[in-house]
């Protein structure tokens, strides 16, 4: 069987979220990437509710994360995002 290489555009995704409101911090939210650390943040809007964030490096088999503490600072609200990374032609890689 012979392995296919991935599609390199896919290896550095890009997020990118609308937050709904709610009981949390969004000054205090933070995104991070499988095997990266923290990412960069980017607000789209003045609002704070559009934003975006990218992988640093190629991903391995992974997900990107987001997370904000709630107002009281007692808990954390996640976002979870699963990345696929797919061949040229489309296929899931093994």
């Amino acid at each position: 069987m012979q392995q296919m290489a991935p599609n390199q555009d896919n290896l550095k995704p890009e997020l990118e979220l609308t937050l709904a409101e709610g009981d949390y911090q969004k000054q205090q939210l933070k995104c991070y990437a499988y095997g990266q650390g923290q990412l960069k943040v980017t607000w789209l809007n003045k609002e704070m509710t559009l934003l975006k964030t990218q992988a640093n490096k190629p991903l391995p088999v992974g997900r990107n994360n987001c997370t904000a503490p709630s107002n009281s600072g007692q808990h954390y609200y996640w976002y979870s995002h699963a990345w696929l990374r797919l061949t040229d032609v489309g296929k899931p890689l093994d």
